[in-house]
């Protein structure tokens, strides 16, 4: 899920001691429409106005990261997803592996951070992270998507 990939870069970015107004602005903005998973025309032509005009020091690159991946989902430009894995190649130095095994987990069954975690779900992303952290990928995928109530 490419606002999977949305929430690593933002992750990553919210890493960062250095903050400045225009870079806040920028993160709380990028909060929003991954929040509320806006994906609209207008939306697209604002980010890239951003990544054609804001200086480095305003956007780091996980910040840049997060815009160019919604501007995949708003494009449905991602290749598979492949496109999403490019973009955030760029800042792969920067993500841990807990970022990672978090936003996987997501993906695969379907609870992002602040969902309400059920017993049931609860028990599933402990397997996922079992078995995503020994290396057993496949398996962790194959874990069904928890019933969140």
């Amino acid at each position: 899920d490419g606002w999977n990939a949305v929430g690593l870069a933002l992750s990553v970015a919210g890493m960062f001691e250095v903050r400045n107004a225009p870079m806040i602005q920028i993160e709380q903005t990028l909060h929003e429409i991954h929040a509320k998973r806006m994906a609209s025309r207008d939306v697209y032509v604002h980010l890239d106005e951003w990544l054609l005009t804001m200086p480095w020091t305003v956007a780091t690159p996980a910040l840049r990261c997060a815009i160019r991946c919604v501007q995949l989902i708003i494009s449905n430009s991602s290749g598979g997803g492949n496109g999403f894995n490019a973009v955030l190649s760029l800042i792969s130095g920067s993500i841990t592996e807990e970022q990672i095994t978090l936003w996987r987990c997501a993906d695969a069954l379907g609870i992002t951070a602040g969902t309400p975690e059920t017993p049931d779900a609860t028990r599933r992303v402990r397997a996922f992270k079992f078995a995503w952290r020994r290396g057993l990928y496949h398996a962790a995928y194959a874990i069904p998507p928890a019933q969140v109530t």
